[in-house]
């Protein structure tokens, strides 16, 4: 048996994500202490049919959960690389990057799509996707927004965290 004291990584992000972030944590030797600050909920939001979108634009996987499966033919655009992986996961087979942010998602569906071709479907976090709607409106695109999910402040810490042993670092 080694002497050696493994370090406690605080992991605060959110499910689904956090496991993923301990398992690779946990490759690296390292001990993952997962608390999450936030948690998600899903929202129950009406969706337009998908004969009514021309595409669906996601701006996290957290908004990649909530589409039906009436949806999952439709290109999905997204944001990043990791949202598209999760796309990809849920069954989406149509699926293009942005690979960096907002902005360059709204480049992307004026590149890949046209307004003339009907409305797109933005699906996002409360409090997320204003500032893409409008950039997509100001390439001439009917936007329907909606919103799917919440990132919500945890009541309290898991006990985990004050048993979790912590050493400084210099």
């Amino acid at each position: 048996m080694s002497d050696r004291r493994r370090d406690n990584v605080l992991v605060t992000r959110p499910e689904p994500g956090a496991s993923d972030t301990a398992d690779r944590l946990s490759i690296l030797d390292l001990v993952p202490v997962v608390a999450p600050l936030l948690t998600i909920r899903g929202r129950q939001t009406r969706l337009p049919p998908s004969g009514e979108i021309q595409a669906i634009l996601a701006t996290s996987g957290n908004a990649v959960a909530a589409l039906p499966l009436s949806h999952r033919g439709m290109p999905l655009l997204t944001v990043g690389d990791a949202t598209a992986e999760r796309a990809r996961a849920a069954g989406f087979a149509r699926v293009h990057s942005a690979n960096d942010d907002a902005l360059d998602l709204a480049t992307l569906a004026a590149q890949m799509l046209s307004p003339s071709n009907g409305p797109v479907l933005l699906v996002c976090g409360r409090g997320q996707g204003k500032a893409l709607a409008d950039a997509l409106r100001a390439h001439g695109f009917r936007v329907a927004r909606r919103i799917v999910y919440a990132a919500e402040k945890v009541a309290a810490l898991p006990e985990e965290i004050g048993r979790a042993s912590c050493r400084e670092r210099v």
